[in-house]
């Protein structure tokens, strides 16, 4: 199978390295040697031979795999699975597959491609944790931001669907990233760490929702006080000022990234009134919307 989406608009010419495969056919390329890939298992049950070490998944379940991660499927039944193939490069045009391995963005790189390194770091390091259950509360957001990438490139509905296909990937590392990857090492007692994590998972996955403490300390059943305790104590900031960083980060990512609206990029971090978007996007960068694209391009 080919692991790239072709346009299908006449007369234009345009490969975008990414698709997203459904069912058990996911699996048939899950060892190729040029795409990094995320599989998500829903429901069902798979087993898996790795390093000689056997092991059943249980769901739901994600995992990151390089092009060097090999696993053999020793036993599966009917599945709910979506695995997402991508190059690299669909990231970032400098992150060709030879570049990574020579651990040429592990130095100081210039600090925007290295940030927009660290969405891919897990995949292609040895030392980091790349397989995780994943909680009842995130299925939904997973299959969402998914079920987004696959509608976008088999649609193609707009001139956008390329640039807007990458930011829901973008969007879907992001989550990983923030709600599992980065919360991992926040030096905190472990429960601490809980009240952490299960905050930012929950705010990355209603990053586009708007949200006040008052409702996140009630959902979550947690005292605002010690909420903006642990959060000052790991970040510097308090809950509410990280969850704008996170928006604000997110963004950046969309606006250097892609080509975007700015007004379509501010709804999808949870300003749905551009002018607004424009306020705190300036106030927590120094810079409007715009500008900082065209200084980050």
């Amino acid at each position: 199978m080919e692991l790239y989406t072709e346009c299908k608009w006449p007369d234009w010419d345009r490969i975008v390295d990414i698709v997203v495969i459904n069912g058990n056919k996911a699996l048939e390329d899950i060892n190729d040697e040029n795409t990094y890939k995320i599989l998500f298992l829903e429901d069902g049950e798979i087993n898996i031979e790795e390093n000689n070490i056997k092991k059943k998944i249980s769901v739901p379940y994600f995992r990151l795999l390089s092009n060097r991660d090999k696993i053999k499927v020793t036993h599966r039944k009917p599945v709910k699975m979506t695995v997402v193939y991508f190059k690299p490069t669909a990231i970032r045009d400098e992150f060709e597959i030879k570049r990574i391995e020579n651990k040429e963005f592990e130095e100081a790189f210039g600090q925007s491609i290295y940030q927009d390194y660290s969405l891919i770091m897990a995949f292609s390091s040895g030392d980091r944790k790349k397989e995780y259950e994943l909680p009842i509360s995130g299925v939904k957001r997973f299959k969402e931001i998914m079920a987004a990438i696959g509608k976008e490139l088999d649609e193609q509905r707009d001139g956008f669907w390329p640039c807007r296909s990458r930011s829901h990937l973008f969007e879907l590392l992001y989550y990983i990233n923030y709600s599992f990857i980065f919360t991992e090492n926040a030096g905190l007692d472990s429960k601490e760490r809980d009240y952490f994590s299960e905050t930012v998972e929950y705010l990355t996955e209603h990053i586009n929702e708007h949200m006040t403490l008052e409702k996140l300390t009630k959902e979550l059943a947690i005292n605002r006080n010690k909420l903006n305790e642990i959060f000052m104590e790991k970040s510097s900031l308090t809950c509410m000022n990280y969850f704008t960083k996170m928006r604000i980060d997110l963004a950046k990512l969309m606006l250097k990234g892609t080509e975007l609206m700015i007004g379509e990029i501010g709804d999808r971090v949870g300003y749905p009134d551009p002018n607004y978007f424009t306020k705190v996007f300036k106030q927590n960068t120094g810079f409007n919307p715009t500008d900082y694209r065209k200084s980050a391009s």
